[in-house]
C-alpha cells in the first residue's frame, strides 16, 4: 500500500493548458493560484499577456496584462 502511494506521488498528472501558447516566460506561485507572464507567442512576438492558474480547480483565466510586453522576466 505505501508503495503505490509513493508511486503515485511520483508520477506527473497532466493538467487543463494555458489559454496561451508561448514560451520565455516567468512564473510565481501565489498562495492557491500560479500567475504566467510575458513571453514569446508565435511568430516570435512579445506578449504582455497575465494567465492565473487556480491550482484547486484546475482552472485558467486571463487577467489584466502587464503595461508592455517582456519575455524571459523573473518573477516573485
Amino acid at each position: 500500500m505505501i508503495a503505490a502511494l509513493a508511486a503515485a506521488a511520483l508520477s506527473w498528472t497532466a493538467l487543463t493548458p494555458a489559454t496561451l501558447q508561448r514560451t520565455e516566460v516567468g512564473a510565481a506561485r501565489v498562495g492557491h493560484d500560479a500567475y504566467v507572464v510575458g513571453g514569446f507567442v508565435a511568430p516570435g512576438r512579445t506578449s504582455a499577456a497575465v494567465e492565473r492558474y487556480d491550482l484547486r480547480r484546475d482552472r485558467w483565466a486571463r487577467v489584466r496584462g502587464l503595461p508592455f510586453g517582456l519575455n524571459h522576466a523573473a518573477v516573485a
